[in-house]
């Protein structure tokens, strides 16, 4: 599935690349900040923090007056958790029997980072001549990913893991015309990411909600 989703993807991007050279494209980039989200479920964790910048770069080239393809970056975020908890752990001491158990204060701290470089079409609709809209499809290979840390008496264990996988986006938006190059946007961007320990792994929702330029040429 994920084979036939880049080679449509990249059989779509030939196709409009070939039409954008007949009929005379206009290239376009663009960029913008704003605020990240990862729909964790962060129920048993004592503190977690879903609320994170991110950002997105982009290009493309439109033609036939409303329709472009595009290539897009997206940082969608991270999650930050921490969970203190009692844990009983076999005892190694001489003192006591050998099968008893000594409960120790363990805190682990986690984080979730997710991004994603994809391609796709975009729609521009204009609604006055100096406002218009646009609506994106496409499939973007995503990357989450899991930094663990644990610590205990002194000690520190930590482990990472990253997990890619192929998935489709979409996005909406706003453009105001500064000039008949320059406009100021606001987007959002949704897609899924993929993430979790070797067969543990979790696929959550992310969006992106930004400000930001886009500049014609």
């Amino acid at each position: 599935m994920r084979k036939s989703l880049l080679t449509v993807a990249f059989g779509l991007a030939m196709l409009s690349l070939t039409a954008a050279h007949a009929q005379g494209a206009q290239g376009y980039v663009g960029g913008g900040l704003g605020w990240g989200n990862i729909s964790v479920d962060c129920s048993g964790v004592s503190n977690c923090d879903k609320s994170n910048s991110g950002g997105k770069l982009y290009g493309g080239y439109r033609f036939a007056s409303q329709l472009a393809v595009e290539a897009v970056y997206i940082n969608w975020g991270k999650v930050k958790a921490q969970s203190t908890e009692l844990v009983s752990l076999p005892n190694s001491g001489r003192a006591v029997p050998l099968d008893s158990t000594v409960p120790i204060m363990v805190t682990v701290d986690g984080q979730l980072k997710a991004s994603g470089l994809g391609i796709g079409l975009a729609y521009f609709m204009p609604f006055t001549s100096d406002w218009n809209g646009v609506a994106r499809l496409g499939v973007m290979r995503t990357d989450g990913k899991i930094t663990g840390t644990g610590s205990a008496k002194g000690l520190t264990y930590s482990e990472s893991t990253s997990r890619k996988s192929t998935l489709a986006y979409f996005g909406i938006g706003v453009g105001y015309n500064l000039t008949p190059s320059v406009a100021l946007t606001g987007e959002a961007d949704f897609s899924r990411v993929k993430y979790g320990l070797e067969g543990e792994y979790e696929t959550d929702n992310v969006r992106l909600i930004s400000l930001g330029v886009r500049y014609s040429f």
